[in-house]
């Protein structure tokens, strides 16, 4: 099998006046485009060693004080379409974001948006792992939108309790000692350890997302355009996790409908006077025709039936 693309780089013996220069465009080659600086005059060092493992990018970057920053420009010129997961190994740290000011320090594992823009800074340097992921595989393997602030774990090399993100944090380790180790295998655990750090979050987040798109919906029944993909885009989630929520409902479609008609029902049986053609129409049906059709297959007789009781 031949060895997955792997390179090493460092500033060292490099010229200061383009350390940063040459600096940021190893990682834009290796992972992504950042703009670097120090806040002081004093000099700057970097180690990185990058891989690829299929579609995941991982690194060990190791480098004195500096600040790292992805701003809007950047993004425009350099979309990613990634989430990045910085775990820190050594080193304190700030990741401010458009939400606000996340500390970084030994042990933390922070996930990210790379086209969301932010600014990291090492007052004391820093040592840390990288894992970039795609952002669909990132949420096909973890069930949820890509977070538009940044979520955090903890984790500990030592920790032999199971921990996903122990167990990640070890595989990358290991993935950077003996590159030409890894393969497909090594592909297929990290997948499944992603997949294993969202588990816990995975049930109430369901719960959450079900609640937001039941509101939504509730509060547009007459709007005739309410679609998967409205109601997908109006909680922010994709189309697929939208789906997967109301998987053994039959599907969001069929929730409509359903919730559709329930309305409608209660709205007959609360005002047996009003016109069924303005409850048809302020449920969100079509036409009448459809409405009394749709009506009659849910409880068995039309809605003119259900209005006279």
């Amino acid at each position: 099998m031949a060895p997955f693309p792997y390179r090493t780089f460092t500033t060292c013996g490099l010229g200061e006046a383009r350390r940063f220069e040459l600096w940021e465009q190893h990682n834009e080659e290796t992972l992504v485009r950042l703009a670097c600086r120090t806040l002081s005059q004093e000099s700057f060092a970097g180690w990185e060693t990058s891989v690829r493992v299929g579609e995941f990018k991982i690194a060990n970057i190791t480098a004195t004080a500096h600040v790292v920053e992805r701003d809007r420009r950047l993004i425009r010129r350099d979309e990613s379409d990634r989430v990045a997961l910085y775990l820190t190994l050594f080193g304190e740290a700030f990741f401010y974001h458009g939400k606000g000011i996340q500390l970084q320090q030994p042990g933390m594992l922070l996930v990210c948006d790379l086209d969301q823009p932010f600014l990291r800074g090492f007052a004391k340097g820093l040592r840390e792992y990288v894992l970039m992921v795609p952002k669909p595989t990132f949420e096909e393997l973890t069930g949820r939108a890509v977070p538009s602030a940044p979520m955090t774990r903890r984790f500990s090399l030592t920790d032999t309790t199971g921990s996903p993100a122990a167990e990640l944090a070890r595989l990358l380790r290991d993935v950077l000692a003996a590159p030409v180790q890894a393969g497909p295998g090594t592909e297929a655990r990290i997948r499944t350890l992603l997949t294993d750090l969202a588990e816990k979050d995975r049930r109430p987040l369901a719960a959450e997302h079900r609640r937001r798109v039941l509101a939504h919906i509730d509060e547009h029944l007459a709007d005739r355009e309410l679609t998967t993909s409205t109601v997908a885009a109006a909680v922010g989630l994709s189309n697929r996790q939208l789906t997967r929520v109301f998987s053994e409902g039959g599907g969001v479609g069929r929730v409509i409908r359903e919730r559709r008609l329930r309305s409608a029902y209660e709205q007959l049986t609360a005002d047996p006077g009003a016109p069924i053609s303005r409850v048809a129409h302020a449920c969100g049906f079509a036409s009448h025709a459809h409405f009394s059709r749709a009506f009659r297959e849910r409880y068995g007789v039309p809605p003119s039936e259900i209005r006279a009781v």
